[in-house]
């Protein structure tokens, strides 16, 4: 039998009447008229090719064939239901889903630990594809983003890149130098900052900023990546300019130390940025509050 000949909404009927036992409590419990749910009934038996509902002592009783198809019907319905009522819930800790997740060496540093220990505890059954994410060019993110490799990046790239974003956190900026640097303190003056040798990173705010002024610092290195760049500077008199929680996190494991640049930097703002086919995905939007309250927290 081709759907088409089928009748889905017949089945609210069927499934009142089984449950009522009355075309009157029937009509009554689905908001019609007793001669609409009555035609109904006539086109049910027609489906079905049975009487599914006889009178009997007050009311009316389900053929063989209705008792072996109620219980179809209803989880039918549910299911339905289920599909377009309750689509905006997703039971983290029952659902059995992999998530692609990009994050920047930054994220990682101070938040990406954090949030897999949470969903490891808590949605055991969850799991995360973690890809790295260079930010020097928007190229990576449009092109996982078109074949659908990635399913929400966590980085430094405005919100305005993505089909769908969200501004998650700020990180103001410090100075970073080997614990025992001679030529380094509070004090510093910005003709001695430029006259470092610094660590400097792809299209680092700072250096847009000395730019307009018409001014440069001395980059000795040009670093990618913020693990070996510090562990570079642990062991030199080499300095750096980074997000104030990502060196706060790195003194915990490096001989360190931070200080204060002698500059006005704006605020460094962390984004997520996620595609259109995502938005209304309530496992994807599930992930994304977690990712925001995380943020918020650190």
């Amino acid at each position: 039998m081709r759907f088409r000949r089928i009748d889905l909404n017949l089945l609210p009927v069927f499934d009142a009447l089984y449950r009522e036992r009355s075309v009157r409590r029937a009509a009554d419990a689905l908001g019609v008229a007793q001669p609409t749910l009555s035609n109904a009934l006539s086109r049910l038996r027609g489906l079905f090719h049975d009487e599914l509902f006889v009178r009997a002592a007050g009311g009316m009783r389900p053929t063989p064939t209705a008792d072996r198809v109620a219980n179809l019907i209803a989880r039918a319905l549910r299911d339905i239901l289920s599909a377009v009522e309750g689509s905006q819930e997703f039971n983290f800790q029952e659902e059995d889903r992999t998530f692609v997740l990009a994050t920047t060496g930054y994220i990682d540093a101070v938040m990406t630990a954090r949030v897999m220990d949470w969903i490891t505890w808590i949605a055991p059954r969850i799991s995360i594809e973690l890809l790295p994410l260079l930010e020097s060019t928007g190229t990576a993110q449009k092109r996982s983003f078109r074949q659908s490799e990635v399913e929400l990046f966590v980085g430094t790239t405005s919100a305005d890149s993505h089909p769908f974003g969200q501004e998650i956190m700020m990180d103001s900026w410090t100075g970073i130098a080997r614990t025992e640097h001679p030529g380094v303190d509070d004090d510093l003056s910005l003709e001695d900052y430029l006259a470092l040798n610094h660590v400097a990173f792809p299209e680092q705010t700072v250096d847009l900023l000395l730019r307009e002024k018409g001014l440069a610092r001395r980059i000795t290195v040009h670093g990618t990546d913020y693990a070996r760049s510090v562990n570079l500077i642990a062991q030199t008199e080499f300095v750096a300019t980074v997000p104030e929680r990502l060196a706060r996190y790195y003194t915990e494991y490096f001989p360190i130390r931070l200080f204060k640049c002698p500059l006005s930097i704006p605020p460094m703002r962390t984004y997520q940025g996620w595609s259109a086919h995502s938005e209304t995905d309530p496992g994807h939007a599930w992930l994304r509050q977690v990712i925001f309250n995380f943020a918020q927290r650190i």
